[in-house]
């Protein structure tokens, strides 16, 4: 701020305060306030009024512990405690009010119980639940959880079966495992493991993997001649050139397709009276008077 810029409005009489006023000078002005205190159990508030002062609120009285404070204007009184009875609790104000237990935390009921609260009092009430058909009631009887046929001997499953529990229910699965190369099903079958097909074959990169019952057999690649490729399981198939991009075959020509190769066949145009053939083969140009000094302008071959 720039000082020599700054004006006390208080020092130099620049203000508009009354008698009964003074003049506070504040950051770039004045305030006035009353000169006289509001008195003991009053506080100047912004507005240059007094306003009570809550002790009690505050906490700034001197009631005693059984004693209950009550503002009053400009003061406070200190008032006896009630004797409250079992379930009640004095308020702030002195008087005895219910103590709601129900809300209290840890729940002064058991946890599969629920709180009714009453004047004075409350009552625990046991939950009812209903479990579903695999479930029973936990012991807190809260929840439904799991029963674990296979520990309870609930269970059908046969000699040579095992029990494995699942939620709410259980499986019977064979006892014996399937062997090398297969795997069991939710049938409770034993099916076979494709090792070509999940790649868990150790068949190098000149070699094709073939599925065998439990297992699978690498077989070399064979050599494929020109017009041909190998495809995943090693054999040889035709190369269909005319499906490349760009054709293999000029603007002016058709792809035949054969196996191991490919023809191209020039297409067979005819052009109206009055056009000829574009060089390319692809469209027929109209003929002028004069050829070297007149436009030409093209149509599309037709069918």
């Amino acid at each position: 701020m720039d000082l020599e810029a700054y004006v006390n409005e208080c020092l130099s009489g620049n203000h508009n305060c009354v008698l009964g006023q003074i003049c506070i000078n504040t950051e770039g002005s004045f305030r006035c306030q009353r000169e006289t205190s509001c008195g003991t159990g009053y506080e100047l508030i912004d507005n240059d009024n007094c306003q009570d002062i809550d002790e009690c609120i505050l906490g700034t009285h001197n009631c005693g512990a059984d004693f209950v404070c009550t503002n009053t204007a400009g003061s406070f009184r200190c008032h006896p405690k009630e004797s409250c009875g079992e379930g009640f609790i004095q308020d702030a104000v002195g008087s005895c009010i219910d103590i709601y237990e129900c809300a209290m935390n840890p729940s002064p009921c058991l946890p599969g119980q629920t709180c009714i609260n009453s004047v004075g009092s409350y009552t625990c009430l046991r939950n009812t639940v209903t479990c579903e058909q695999g479930y029973h009631l936990k012991e807190d009887g809260t929840l439904c959880e799991d029963v674990n046929e296979c520990l309870s001997g609930n269970h059908n499953c046969e000699l040579g079966q095992i029990c494995i529990n699942t939620e709410g229910s259980f499986r019977c699965q064979r006892e014996t495992s399937c062997g090398t190369g297969y795997e069991l099903t939710d049938n409770d079958n034993c099916q076979d493991i494709d090792e070509c097909i999940l790649g868990t074959h150790n068949c190098g990169a000149d070699f094709v993997c073939t599925n065998t019952a439990g297992s699978f057999r690498c077989h070399p690649k064979e050599s494929c001649e020109e017009g041909f490729i190998q495809d995943a399981v090693g054999s040889c198939i035709d190369i269909y050139e005319c499906a490349m991009n760009p054709s293999p075959c000029l603007p002016d020509q058709t792809c035949i397709n054969s196996v191991g190769s490919y023809t191209c066949l020039r297409n067979t145009v005819t052009c109206e009276q009055g056009y000829h053939l574009k060089e390319d083969g692809t469209l027929c140009e109209e003929l002028g008077p004069q050829e070297s000094g007149s436009s030409h302008s093209s149509i599309a071959l037709g069918t």
